[in-house]
């Protein structure tokens, strides 16, 4: 029996119907595949982001960022720290008379170490009486200017020298002989903090 036009149509839509159903899965399949392809990529295939910025070239000290900064403010505030240190040492150090005891002396201890403070009793016991002083005899120091000429952090070393002007006198206070002298200090940095452990006058 012939099938009838209207029967015939139904036939079509219904082999359509299957055929776009038949295609959607495919897409969906195909979807799915490519997925979970891209998800299971190692991170070597991985394309990186380009930066948005360039990194921070490094300083000369090897250090980049905050840590260069830091380094590139401190630094020169502890190094004026040590030149004022090294000059209130070298005036008080280099300021002393016949009369006076060891007062110096004493006031220095905190800046010294251990050996250099061995060191400076006994060179004002050398100073404080000169054989051929006719009554009061005295110096004294004044520091003109300091710099720096060494500075090692990692050893923990810093040379100052210390430009002086010195007013010597002897049996009385009018007229007195003044020079000029270089007062080399060396640091050493302990638990302490840093502390005079050489002084030679130039």
């Amino acid at each position: 029996m012939a099938l009838s036009r209207k029967n015939t149509l139904r036939i079509i839509a219904a082999v359509l119907g299957v055929v776009a159903l038949v295609f959607l899965i495919f897409i969906w399949f195909l979807y799915s595949q490519r997925l979970a392809m891209q998800q299971g990529l190692p991170e070597a295939l991985v394309v990186p982001e380009m930066p948005t910025r360039l990194p921070v070239q490094p300083t000369s000290s090897g250090l980049t960022g905050a840590a260069a900064e830091e380094i590139n403010i401190e630094q020169p505030d502890l190094e004026a720290t040590l030149k004022a240190q090294a000059s209130t040492f070298a005036e008080r150090f280099g300021s002393y008379s016949n009369q006076s005891g060891t007062t110096n002396l004493t006031d220095l201890q905190g800046m010294m170490t251990i050996r250099m403070q061995a060191a400076v009793a006994t060179y004002y016991e050398q100073q404080r009486f000169p054989g051929d002083a006719p009554g009061y005899w005295g110096i004294s120091t004044k520091a003109l200017s300091a710099r720096i000429v060494s500075y090692d952090l990692n050893f923990g070393q810093a040379e100052i020298r210390v430009a002086t002007q010195r007013s010597e006198t002897k049996g009385t206070t009018s007229n007195p002989r003044v020079f000029y002298q270089e007062l080399l200090v060396k640091f050493v940095q302990s638990g302490a903090g840093w502390r005079v452990d050489e002084a030679q006058w130039q």
